[in-house]
């Protein structure tokens, strides 16, 4: 026993000799490198750990220089992406997030796009980096990354990213790359739609959603759909980026029936664009639309109206009572016009229209009054041509209308045509061979009381050409001269230059209504005056030399409203001379088998006449939306110089086959062929 222990006690004291003879670096050394290796990974987590909390807690500067230290103690210690390779791409996207809150957006951006690449945590990079390229505006980087949230989140969860596609969309419009801005709005908005349960498809003819998509029960009435701010800002960014692209009649369609139909409420915003699209629409030299649901309505109009001009009985005086009814339907329209003409003749004198002279030389009236009181007819079609380009910048677009004089009265019906031509530059011009309607004998002719010929019916077949230039802010200047050549059966020919200028000013309401003060001046030369009713004259106004000035004055209420009001009034001084005319210029007697006072009929004259006088004219339309199909409005006029007075007063509905709440086009009544 002794001896073990003093065995024991030997040992000791070798080895503890031996550690004193060592020095200190070659007794720890093993034991250094040892915690190293064991300890070296440890040591980094503990300072990842201290890196993401400095970043947590908000010391982002301590956090980026330790996240810095560990990347670069990786790389000097050469490790691959085969080593610890979780460990090294968590480090990087610590310093990614570190930097990105630093503000140092280059650098985050670059190390997001590698981890990327690298497939690295992507439901965290992607959105970062797409934050990143917002704040730094790189949107074409940004549409490479977009489509990545749609693969990586649904529902919810990619809704919340929707102000990255929108911010895209609002990017690629103001850059003006509209057909992109639509593309990226459309889909948002078919994205929300879809989502809330509706049936989004797609309008194939013009790329925007359909605006018959009809909202299901259970969605109707969802105020996500009602009240959310965003689908409202986004049916905005694709109404403006359909507005920029002149697709007004599409644009008009998503703010009204789409909104509507879906439940989308409007904004200030939407309503402020809807009044501009509206109003592109109702202008003809921007609306592409000339007929139907955005252009002029489809359907058909009644009018009903009553017309007086004072006269003398028997001749000039004239009654008129009619109604008229022109169907609409896309490019072609049917006119229909029945008339009741009065003139006041009465059997209580002899008439003294026609070869009145043959009375005079003992030849009895074989009637009389036989024209006095009848009714008429007439029909046209009407059609136009929207867009005729001559030149490069030179576009026309032309109405024409096509028909029949009054059918019913003592001469037959001859062919009636209209050609107008209006140029986005201003010019205009006008073809045509149209009924003067200034008497029963002008429109639809007399037969001779004391013959079996007839007489009358005169149509002027002319040419008018004007210009209209806009100058200033809101100042215009319009000038249009014609001549006109007048035929009828058994007449005295006879032709007229007239000559019309006009300028002023039209003052933009705040509601949109115009206001409009100007001057206006007219001359108007006759060959011949042919405004009587023995034999070979026409009964129309016919004047040597008539010359009228004045200041005007029109308040029209803008269109896009569900009510039209248009006042028109002027006032002038007029100078006119009437001269003589024979009262037979047509005959086909031999003149000496007549009495004395026949003869002295018969080579009469119609004394004519100079005058100076104040005129005027006034007319006022108006017209109210009923219901979304039916309008109704009324009208009244008057035109009155010296002992000359007519006026007309009428009332009519316009019936439409699309609904509508506003006028895009105000109404007129269409009286006229």
């Amino acid at each position: 026993m002794s001896k073990n222990i003093l065995n024991f006690i030997i040992a000791v004291s070798i080895c503890f000799t031996t550690l004193l003879l060592m020095t200190p670096s070659e007794a720890w050394a093993g034991t250094a490198d040892s915690a190293s290796a064991d300890s070296g990974s440890g040591q980094d987590q503990i300072h990842a750990g201290a890196a993401w909390d400095a970043y947590n807690s908000g010391n982002l500067t301590e956090a980026e220089r330790q996240f810095v230290f560990l990347i670069d103690k990786s790389k000097q210690e050469k490790q691959t992406i085969n080593n610890n390779t979780e460990e090294i791409f968590n480090l990087q996207l610590g310093l990614a997030y570190t930097q990105m809150k630093l503000g140092d957006l280059i650098s985050s951006k670059d190390i997001f796009a590698d981890l990327i690449q690298k497939k690295y945590k992507l439901t965290d990079c992607v959105p970062a980096i797409l934050g990143i390229l917002s704040q730094l505006k790189d949107y074409k980087t940004m549409d490479k990354y977009l489509p990545m949230l749609e693969n990586l989140f649904s529902g919810q969860d990619l809704d919340k990213w929707d102000y990255l596609f929108a911010e895209s969309a609002w990017a690629a419009y103001n850059a003006k790359n509209y057909q992109l801005a639509q593309r990226k709005f459309e889909s948002l908005l078919q994205k929300q739609i879809i989502q809330k349960n509706l049936d989004g498809k797609m309008n194939p003819k013009n790329g925007t959603i359909n605006p018959d998509t009809k909202a299901t029960s259970d969605t109707k009435n969802n105020p996500d759909i009602k009240n959310n701010p965003d689908t409202a800002s986004w049916v905005t960014g694709l109404g403006y980026t359909l507005y920029q692209q002149e697709k007004y009649e599409a644009a008009y369609e998503l703010l009204n029936d789409f909104m509507g139909k879906n439940n989308i409420k409007s904004t200030a915003k939407i309503d402020e664009l809807k009044l501009m699209i509206c109003r592109k629409l109702a202008d003809p030299l921007t609306s592409k639309v000339k007929k139907g649901k955005y252009g002029v309505p489809n359907g058909y109009d009644n009018i009903f109206y009553h017309r007086h001009k004072n006269g003398d009985n028997g001749t000039s005086r004239l009654d008129e009572t009619g109604f008229v009814i022109n169907s609409n339907s896309n490019n072609l329209d049917i006119f229909f016009k029945s008339r009741h003409l009065l003139n006041g003749a009465s059997d209580s004198f002899p008439n003294k229209t026609g070869n009145f002279y043959k009375y005079l030389n003992g030849q009895k009236a074989l009637f009389t009054s036989s024209n006095d009181n009848i009714i008429v007819n007439e029909t046209a079609l009407k059609w136009n041509t929207d867009k005729i380009t001559l030149l490069s910048d030179f576009d026309l677009k032309l109405d024409t209308s096509l028909g029949i004089s009054p059918l019913g009265g003592a001469v037959s019906p001859t062919p009636v045509i209209r050609v107008k031509a209006d140029s986005n530059k201003g010019w205009n011009a006008e073809i045509h061979r149209t009924v003067v309607d200034d008497s029963i004998l002008s429109m639809s002719g007399f037969d001779d009381p004391y013959s079996n010929q007839e007489w009358g019916r005169v149509v002027k077949n002319g040419i008018n050409i004007g210009r209209n230039i806009s100058f200033g802010k809101n100042d215009w200047f319009s000038l249009n001269g014609g001549f006109d050549a007048y035929r009828g059966v058994n007449m005295l020919k006879n032709s007229s230059l007239q000559l019309n200028a006009a300028t002023g000013k039209t003052i933009p309401m705040q509601n949109g209504d115009e206001m409009t003060l100007g001057l206006y001046v007219t001359w108007m030369h006759f060959q011949h005056n042919s405004n009587f009713y023995t034999f070979g004259h026409g009964g129309y106004y016919s004047p040597d030399f008539m010359f009228t000035a004045g200041p005007l004055f029109r308040y029209k209420t803008a269109s896009c409203k569900d009510y039209s009001m248009d006042f028109q009034l002027s006032v002038g001084w007029m100078k006119e001379k009437n001269a003589d005319a024979e009262k037979y210029p047509v005959h086909y007697e031999i003149v000496d088998e007549f009495t004395a006072s026949a003869l002295d009929e018969l080579k009469g004259v119609h004394a004519g006449n100079t005058s100076s006088t104040m005129t005027g004219s006034m007319k006022l339309e108006g017209w109210k939306i009923m219901t979304d199909n039916l309008a109704a409005g009324g009208f009244f006029s008057m035109n009155a110089a010296s002992e000359d007075l007519e006026w007309r007063i009428g009332a009519g509905i316009e019936y439409c086959f699309d609904s509508r709440s506003v006028f895009i086009h105000n109404p007129i009544f269409k009286e006229n062929l």
